[in-house]
């Protein structure tokens, strides 16, 4: 029996890996070859950030309904209906575009698809718990899911240009759309069964203001959401804006120096996710939490002062911190992610996700404004050098509190 249920659990960990990998690798192919297409089309900037709005609104306006809709079905169910429609949804977008070509319905599948996938990602997460055996394992899951996103995030850009360059757009779409049909094929195999699905059909339901109870209730589950939407303000606001700008006008490296900056940001992801991968994280995960904060903070720091004092060694220095900021994100993201889906109950998950989703999703356009708004009016090191010191500042303060409330039990 044991073997039975252990055989079980791999084989659905694998399956739904494995439908993350191929949906996951061929939706940065697809993102990367429509954007070389209206770049080459358009010869514009905008219509490229109108593709990026399009593909951001979704999560802001659909994020509260998803985790709604993933608390009262069965989630196997709409992981795998997401990415069956993604799919069909890619198969019509074939259809419009090779009769019209119009950058429009670019826009136009890019929300669909963006909006698939918040339902998707919401449901993927809060069904992580429910098949995940030993709850000591869910950091490695998490951690394995974030390798996949970072192998996506790298190898997507290098398949979509070998993929652009040598086959036709029709064939390039029609390639990612079988990909979503591969990876919902896989999930259809996943063993999954919802214990208290009765339970929720009769309270969730009735219960609208369930979510804001139990956030009034779980201060602390509530300020570590308030407290990544913090972070990933100051991520876009003292690094994803002013990190480009100083780079190529301030320092005025070259495009190879900066790509291969650009690749150890990657790099560094990559290896913090695997090493989180094999390292179960069992034990003091807020504590791990906030100190990566405190670790991203000093990195923050690091950054200006480095291209500052140390400018015969800068592209040595940078090489340093922007794979370090990688993994503290990382760091960040896996013991989080891990901390909510342990204390949420199964019946509030998904909408609870849904508000953490919806806080991130206001938090980074926010700061890449401000922080756009700012850089070429004030000494654009200043930007990540004041994100740094108040990222610190809430590091200290929650590393400070959660002592004292320990002390206090």
């Amino acid at each position: 029996m044991i073997f039975d249920d252990t055989a079980k659990y791999r084989r659905n960990i694998t399956l739904l890996l494995a439908g993350r990998a191929v949906s996951e690798l061929f939706s940065s192919v697809f993102n990367f070859g429509m954007s070389l297409y209206i770049l080459n089309i358009t010869k514009s900037g905008l219509p490229f950030a109108m593709s990026l709005v399009c593909g951001t609104l979704p999560k802001i306006l659909f994020s509260y309904l998803a985790g709604s809709i993933s608390d009262r079905i069965n989630r196997k169910r709409i992981i795998v209906i997401c990415d069956l429609c993604s799919g069909i949804s890619l198969l019509i977008f074939l259809v419009i575009f090779m009769q019209s070509g119009s950058i429009t319905s670019i826009y136009v599948i890019n929300s669909i698809l963006a909006t698939i996938s918040v339902f998707f990602s919401i449901s993927i997460n809060g069904m992580l718990p429910d098949i995940v055996t030993e709850q000591k394992s869910l950091s490695t899951v998490n951690a394995k899911s974030q390798t996949i996103s970072s192998l996506a995030s790298m190898l997507g850009p290098v398949f979509g240009g070998m993929l652009y360059e040598r086959f036709d757009i029709a064939s390039f779409i029609i390639l990612n759309a079988f990909s979503f049909f591969i990876s919902g094929i896989s999930e259809l195999f996943i063993v999954y069964a919802k214990e208290n699905e009765s339970k929720k059909k009769s309270s969730v339901v009735v219960n609208k203001n369930e979510v804001k109870l139990f956030l009034t209730e779980r201060k602390d589950i509530h300020q570590l959401i308030v407290s990544c939407a913090f972070v990933n303000f100051f991520l876009a606001f003292g690094f994803t804006v002013p990190m480009p700008y100083i780079v190529n006008n301030v320092l005025e490296m070259s495009s190879v120096e900066f790509g291969i900056l650009k690749g150890s940001l990657v790099a560094g992801s990559l290896a913090a996710s695997v090493f989180y991968s094999v390292k179960k994280i069992s034990t003091r995960i807020e504590e791990r939490y906030f100190k990566s904060i405190l670790g991203l903070g000093l990195v923050y720091i690091a950054f200006p002062l480095s291209v500052s004092f140390f400018t015969d060694f800068r592209i040595l220095s940078l090489l340093l911190i922007f794979p370090l900021s990688s993994v503290f994100i990382v760091s960040i993201n896996v013991p989080l992610k891990t901390i909510l889906q342990k204390e949420i109950p199964s019946t509030i998950i998904g909408r609870v996700m849904g508000v953490f989703s919806i806080y991130l999703s206001l938090a980074s356009p926010i700061g890449n404004i401000l922080s756009g708004t700012l850089v070429d009016r004030i000494n654009p090191l200043i930007i990540p050098l004041f994100s740094g010191v108040i990222l610190i500042v809430i590091a200290v303060f929650s590393i400070y509190r959660k002592a004292k409330k320990i002390e206090i039990m």
